[in-house]
């Protein structure tokens, strides 16, 4: 694409492909007198022609732009048909900003009866979106008719500037071919007296409502592995939830846990319920989680955290997790010890009734170890650990894949040592040595092979 002007003359080449044919374009057009709110304006000509054709077709070029404005309309008989208008006031992040845009395409082509079309508008103030519309529409290049089209908007509005409250509703709907396949409307409230509002925390309640079809909603199911669900087994049919979620984001951890409650219905009943409490560390209080969830045909689960400080560098962290918490003997626990004495060394112990996790960092002295055992089988581990020497560079690590370990030693200039084992057994040791500047020795065991 070549595009140049001067105060006279705005002239254009573009040459696109699809790899069957190049469709070349050239514009001519000459400088005109703006108008409005437009300081500069080009009208012309532009030319199509294709390379398996060769002849061109002529057609009119106008656009014109201005401080935060600008249009662009484009036409040539029996081939295409392109409007473009926009408008601003502001930048886009300035506190205060205005955008309007609209574009329309369309393909004149004998049988083709494909365009496009895209309008947005947004306004912000004091920092605030509050009105954002996006709407756009694809039609089919045999019928004409939409293959795909969305239409999403947001409103927003300050209640009262002083304490952060405000009052949010977002739209969203998407169609194929004329057929609903997700349809969104929510509302959202601001808690009143919360000073989260004020700073940088969030705390709201939102209601809101999703419409989608069948055939999505099954087409999801499979992608998540779930079962075949009978009652969306009508094609032209549509599923409806509805919920709410809660979200209270503290500002300052010294002020309580972030908490978070969801309750999700479909068709008023397979409800699904999560709720969620965190607390996170700080000064001298540890940390601790609450999360409990609900699921359709399931037991309910649990899942709990909390740390008991020793000092500022090493805690105590106990984590339980029932997939059945109605009864208590499904409760499982998995228990961490962890030391950082700084950002270059930390040590993870962590024991659990399946599995043991080891994480062993020190970046000074060049080790790290992080692999898990299976406690129920012996000389199972997935992980790795190495140590390499900070100054001589000597390297010896060992990957872990379960019953096979893979183990390298280096001596830089010296030797390199591959040692594979199986459940503890060496079943191959490759070993290279360089005897000299022009000789290499590699021994293959237990095959016994030598080669220099």
């Amino acid at each position: 694409m070549d595009i140049g002007f001067d105060n006279d003359l705005l002239t254009g080449h573009t040459e696109r492909t699809d790899g069957r044919q190049t469709t070349v374009s050239d514009i001519d057009a000459k400088k005109c007198t703006p108008t409005g709110k437009y300081n500069r304006c080009y009208k012309g000509d532009i030319t199509l022609r294709t390379s398996n054709s060769g002849v061109g077709r002529k057609g009119t070029f106008d656009v014109s732009w201005g401080r935060g404005t600008a249009k662009l309309d484009v036409r040539v008989p029996d081939q295409i048909e392109i409007k473009f208008d926009h408008i601003h006031t502001g930048h886009l992040r300035d506190e205060d900003f205005n955008s309007k845009t609209n574009i329309e395409g369309k393909l004149l082509q004998t049988g083709n009866q494909g365009s496009f079309s895209y309008s947005g508008s947004a306004e912000k103030e004091d920092g605030k979106w509050n009105n954002v519309q996006l709407k756009s529409s694809v039609t089919d290049r045999k019928t004409g008719q939409k293959s795909l089209a969305t239409d999403i908007r947001l409103n927003q509005k300050i209640t009262n500037k002083l304490t952060g409250q405000f009052q949010r509703k977002i739209d969203l709907n998407l169609e194929h071919k004329s057929q609903s396949i997700i349809n969104w409307s929510s509302d959202s409230n601001s808690c009143p007296n919360n000073p989260s509002n004020v700073v940088y925390g969030i705390c709201q309640t939102t209601t809101f409502n999703i419409k989608t079809s069948n055939q999505f909603a099954q087409r999801l199911r499979q992608r998540l592995q779930l079962p075949v669900d009978p009652k969306l087994s009508n094609p032209s049919g549509q599923v409806t939830y509805d919920g709410t979620l809660k979200l209270d984001l503290k500002s300052d951890p010294k002020t309580g846990p972030h908490t978070a409650k969801l309750d999700l219905n479909r068709l008023k009943e397979d409800a699904i319920d999560l709720d969620v409490s965190y607390q996170q560390r700080y000064d001298n209080q540890p940390m601790n989680l609450r999360l409990k969830a609900n699921l359709p045909q399931q037991q309910p689960m649990s899942v709990k955290y909390d740390e008991t400080l020793r000092s500022k560098t090493n805690f105590q962290g106990v984590l339980k997790y029932s997939f059945n918490s109605n009864d208590n003997s499904a409760e499982k626990t998995y228990q961490c010890d962890v030391d950082r004495p700084d950002d270059n060394d930390l040590s993870i112990n962590c024991n659990g009734e399946r599995t043991k996790l080891t994480i062993d960092i020190d970046r000074n002295a060049g080790k790290s170890k992080v692999y898990v055992d299976l406690n129920r089988f012996e000389n199972e581990r997935i992980g790795y650990e190495g140590v390499i020497n900070p100054q001589t560079k000597e390297l010896d690590a060992t990957l872990y894949t379960f019953v096979t370990s893979w183990n390298i030693k280096r001596q830089p200039e010296r030797s390199i040592t591959v040692t594979v084992k199986q459940k503890g057994q060496e079943v191959l040791r490759i070993e290279g040595t360089k005897n000299n500047n022009r000789e290499i020795q590699v021994k293959f065991s237990p095959a016994n092979v030598n080669l220099k």
